[in-house]
């Protein structure tokens, strides 16, 4: 669910979440259910946080307990300006985005301004390592996910300035103010934005979101490119939680949705 408006102009004005303020700003990390693994002999006590309204199955964050690797499956509304939040994340861990896609659009719609960004379990332990393509005991519930979705966010108007989750539009231009997935890492201190007010953070350039390109308030994040998969795969630098939103500053009048897969794997020797 979007993040309430006092916390949102509180990140806008480019201050890090405390502990505390993160409670407040996310008040399901209190509320997590043991998810549903699909495949047989899995385990994990990783869980799902919940909230009211949420597909059965899918959580609107995850509070990882690192006792295995996880591949995850992310539906990123673009209306949710609070995104995605994943919780236990370590130093030296490795984040992997292996694909991602969809269309959002960024004007002259309401989209969904109720659902947050979810996510469920794909798989975990050794199962995580491998291309989700290549389990063909998880296809019917991927299409099942994204059939969900479809029907959770109808827009509500016409598609306007379309961008696919790489920031592209129809055109294959690259925009710098608005689109495509932002993924913010542990020591972000939050999500990141495109702008507030009296500050414009842009993209620097309209070309392939490489991490030279990135805003200077980026520190701990980048933008994933297509098919880079040195450039998707990252370590964490510091403790702490990972944020996935789409990029923007004005989030309601989005539509549409993005989804990704994500990989978390612990650092060598834990």
């Amino acid at each position: 669910m979007p993040i309430p408006t006092v916390m949102r102009n509180l990140r806008l004005g480019g201050t890090p979440f405390r502990s505390d303020q993160l409670k407040v700003a996310y008040p399901f990390l209190q509320n997590t259910v043991q998810p549903k693994l699909r495949a047989p002999g899995q385990s994990t006590s990783s869980k799902l946080m919940t909230a009211a309204g949420v597909p059965p199955g899918f959580g609107v964050g995850f509070e990882w307990h690192r006792d295995a690797d996880v591949l995850l499956l992310a539906f990123i509304n673009p209306t949710d300006d609070g995104g995605l939040i994943i919780t236990g994340i370590q130093e030296g861990d490795t984040v992997q985005l292996t694909s991602a896609g969809g269309w959002c659009s960024f004007a002259e719609d309401k989209g969904n301004p109720i659902l947050s960004s979810i996510l469920t379990i794909v798989a975990v332990g050794a199962q995580a390592g491998v291309t989700v393509y290549g389990q063909t005991e998880l296809v019917p519930f991927i299409q099942e996910a994204k059939e969900t979705l479809d029907k959770f966010l109808q827009p509500t108007g016409n598609a306007e300035k379309p961008r696919d989750a790489y920031g592209r539009d129809r055109n294959g231009k690259f925009a710098q103010a608005e689109g495509g997935i932002v993924i913010c890492l542990p020591g972000s201190g939050g999500p990141y934005y495109s702008s507030w007010p009296g500050h414009k953070n842009w993209i620097t350039k309209a070309a392939e979101r490489s991490d030279a390109y990135r805003p200077s308030h980026i520190t701990q994040g980048f933008f994933p490119i297509q098919g880079n998969d040195a450039h998707n795969t990252r370590t964490a630098a510091a403790n702490g939680e990972l944020y996935a939103l789409v990029w923007d500053s004005k989030f309601q009048d989005n539509r549409g949705h993005y989804w990704m897969f994500l990989k978390l794997l612990r650092r060598k020797g834990t």
